[in-house]
């Protein structure tokens, strides 16, 4: 379901989405952001702003990163991240 029927978010919430190359914004009332991982936590593609009714994706990507529209702003294409406990 990702971020479907979240109305807003604040700058510090993102949903990471394992076993993924490709997300929707069906229906979505607000833009996204979205960042495209490898298998290593290695950004490789990026997506920012991402409108309602858009499709996008990496081939490259085994994880993406949805959050708020500014977010590329705090990342490269090639920056390593991992998840926080």
């Amino acid at each position: 379901m990702g971020l479907l029927g979240t109305r807003a978010l604040a700058p510090e919430e993102l949903l990471w989405i394992p076993r993924c190359r490709r997300v929707h914004t069906w229906g979505m009332g607000m833009p996204i952001a979205c960042l495209f991982l490898d298998a290593e936590g290695v950004v490789v593609d990026m997506a920012d702003p991402v409108p309602a009714w858009r499709i996008v994706g990496s081939r490259r990507a085994r994880t993406v990163i949805e959050g708020p529209v500014g977010l590329v702003a705090t990342v490269r294409v090639g920056e390593r991240l991992r998840r926080s406990a």
